[in-house]
């Protein structure tokens, strides 16, 4: 398995934002926050996000894919 490229919170949060946008179900996710997962081995993500919510009780479930489609690609450095 290849190693996952790091990221910053920062490029993490850009890259998540940009995805949430193309999506118009996704509109109630105002603003993320990326914060380190509890220790979890490989290949386990050691981030997750905070979501910023206006109107909406969760996260709609894409926002949830594009959580971990990223995850899955990148680690939090």
């Amino acid at each position: 398995m290849a190693e996952k490229q790091k990221k910053t919170a920062d490029e993490l949060k850009k890259l998540i934002m940009q995805e949430i946008r193309k999506h118009p179900i996704c509109t109630s996710v105002q603003d993320v926050e990326i914060v380190p997962a509890p220790e979890q081995p490989p290949p386990q993500p050691n981030w997750r996000v905070m979501w910023t919510l206006g109107g909406a009780p969760s996260a709609p479930p894409r926002a949830r894919d594009i959580e971990r489609d990223i995850q899955s690609q990148f680690t939090l450095a």
